[in-house]
């Protein structure tokens, strides 16, 4: 080792030459800071107004560091650059753990010092610029939005489920009531429209159907304080009296009722396809649908015979249009208000016998339809039950509901809340994985 490194005495300092200037030039000669005569307590701190900020005049930083070392003629070990400001070199070490290449080099300009917050030191509290909310209150959040959109999916979906479910419950209170109006046939200045269409995409195709109604009934009164309804001329000077009601169905998001009858829309598709195509005319044999136990009706307007044809045995024969014959049943009965035969294999293989015709396994409705197939067809002819005793309250044959009916309320009251659950479940997580909101 070299005398140059080794300590030195007292007098050998002194007659050491200085160190070559340093690479920053000559420092400004430093006085010491007299200490302030005034007496001041150590834990009081200067006062300041909330957006002062201190003054660092009189501030005692103490001297520079000198960097020892450096011999003359020998190349800085930190390049100045033309701005004054030393740039940071990497090492391959510290390229390899994520930094800037060996080659690469940063000045200050482009470095985010984090500098301390002074805020609460001086005023005793601190203000964030920006925060974000816990989980729970993320959770929080979520389940009130939740909430909110619950009670006005529910609300407007319920209500409108409610609405149907109402309508259905008073056509069946009507349809009940009207089981033993009399028929009339409707006067020929009533007024019926209707309609189908249908549209189709690559998704498949929907149908929709509207009709409207005014339906004018002449009637009269007899010795009993009823009316009689029907066929007749309607005379201002006589004692007949006309009943206009009016009614119908359409099809705006859903299908809705308006008029004097509770569920118009029940006959919706039976009177949109008779009056828009009212060339087309049906006879008998005509069929009739029991949606409650799933079984069809075959009704005739002439005769069934038992074993009537040599081949059907232990069958009924049926006849239409003037003794033509159709087909054999195993059931048929007859129904003596309208004079039809109702026949059906849909009671099994085992049921048929002369006595069937007296039977009476069809619902009393089918003979009904049956008549309401034939007749209504057209404004001539169209005919409707009403009340006798308030022929205003009518009922179309084509608008029987069954109890199944209810099913589509029920589904219209429950389906959407569960969706909408769905979507508040999914908002729900999304909210708890990390909603974040700026503090005011």
């Amino acid at each position: 080792m070299t005398d140059e490194f080794l300590p030195k005495s007292d007098s050998d300092k002194e007659e050491t030459s200085p160190l070559s200037t340093p690479f920053w030039g000559s420092l400004p000669e430093t006085k010491p800071v007299e200490p302030q005569t005034q007496d001041m307590p150590v834990d009081i701190k200067p006062e300041l107004s909330q957006n002062e900020i201190p003054d660092t005049a009189g501030f005692d930083f103490g001297p520079l560091p000198i960097i020892t070392g450096i011999e003359e003629n020998q190349e800085p070990a930190v390049e100045i650059n033309p701005e004054g400001i030393p740039p940071v070199e990497m090492t391959a070490v510290e390229t390899a753990q994520g930094g800037l290449t060996p080659n690469e080099k940063t000045t200050f300009e482009n470095q985010d010092f984090d500098f301390p917050d002074f805020s609460k030191e001086i005023h005793g509290s601190t203000v964030s610029k920006k925060g974000s909310l816990s989980t729970t209150q993320n959770k929080q959040i979520g389940l009130a939005i939740c909430a909110v959109f619950i009670l006005i999916g529910t609300s407007l979906f319920f209500g409108i489920g409610y609405s149907h479910y109402t309508e259905v419950s008073e056509q069946m209170d009507l349809q009940e009531r009207a089981k033993d109006w009399p028929i009339a046939v409707i006067n020929n200045s009533s007024e019926i429209y209707g309609e189908q269409s249908e549209s189709c995409d690559e998704d498949g195709c929907t149908s929709s159907a509207w009709f409207r109604a005014e339906i004018k009934l002449v009637c009269t009164t007899n010795e009993t304080g009823t009316y009689l309804c029907g066929e007749g001329v309607y005379d201002q000077n006589s004692t007949t009296e006309m009943f206009t009601i009016e009614m119908g169905c359409e099809n705006r998001l859903r299908y809705r009722s308006y008029g004097d009858m509770p569920y118009a829309c029940a006959a919706v598709w039976d009177l949109s396809y008779h009056f828009q195509y009212e060339d087309i005319f049906f006879t008998f044999p005509i069929g009739v649908w029991d949606d409650s136990n799933y079984n069809e009706w075959v009704v005739y307007d002439e005769t069934c015979i038992w074993e009537g044809e040599s081949d059907d045995v232990e069958k009924w024969s049926c006849y239409y249009d003037g003794g033509y014959y159709d087909t054999w049943w195993h059931y048929c009965e007859f129904d003596e208000e309208y004079g039809y035969w109702l026949c059906t294999d849909g009671l099994g293989d085992d049921v048929g016998s002369p006595d069937n015709k007296d039977g009476d396994e069809a619902p009393y409705w089918i003979a009904e339809r049956a008549y309401a197939e034939i007749s209504n067809s057209g404004i001539d002819g169209f005919v409707v039950k009403y009340n006798p005793e308030n022929p205003s309250e009518i009922f179309l044959l084509e608008a029987r509901v069954e109890s199944f009916d209810y099913l589509n309320p029920i589904l219209g009251m429950a389906i959407p809340p569960i969706i909408t659950l769905f979507v508040c479940f999914r908002f729900y997580s999304w909210a708890a994985r990390g909603f974040q909101t700026k503090s005011e």
